[in-house]
């Protein structure tokens, strides 16, 4: 039992690495003129390169994705590019919309299985048959 746990952790933290690496990649190399978003067309070229260099978009990614993957392993997650407000605290403000939007969708999805996996275990047949295929498809949908 220790060693499955041990395994689904490492998996785990092997797929946050993933996917972490991969976002970031993603946003790095499809956000574009970073300083210029910011600033805005009125800007001088000297103030947006000076705030890209500020931002660190200058360096490599490969420099970048380290240098923010070791300020996010101490819970760092840094500014936002284009807001300048810190991600931690964009977090923190939407996490309790984010999970109560989570806990009622639980909810609703328990009442509405259990109640359907009654109904489909006294009825049968077509209900039954029914039922399993709308379980699939809403279990392939997301």
């Amino acid at each position: 039992m220790t060693q499955y746990t041990l395994k689904r952790l490492a998996s785990g933290v092997v797929l946050i690495a993933a996917i972490s690496t991969i976002t970031f990649w993603l946003l790095a190399l499809g956000a574009g003129d970073v300083g210029r978003q910011r600033l805005g067309v009125t800007a001088t070229q000297e103030q947006v390169d000076q705030l890209n260099e500020e931002l660190g978009r200058n360096d490599p990614v490969i420099v970048q994705y380290g240098r923010w993957a070791g300020h996010a392993v101490r819970g760092d997650l840094g500014d936002s590019w284009f807001s300048s407000q810190s991600v931690s605290e964009m977090l923190k403000q939407r996490a309790p919309i984010t999970l109560t939007l989570i806990i009622g969708s639980l909810v609703l999805a328990s009442i509405l299985s259990t109640i359907l996996g009654i109904l489909a275990a006294i009825r049968g047949g077509i209900v039954d048959r029914f039922v399993q295929a709308a379980g699939v498809i809403g279990f392939a949908i997301p």
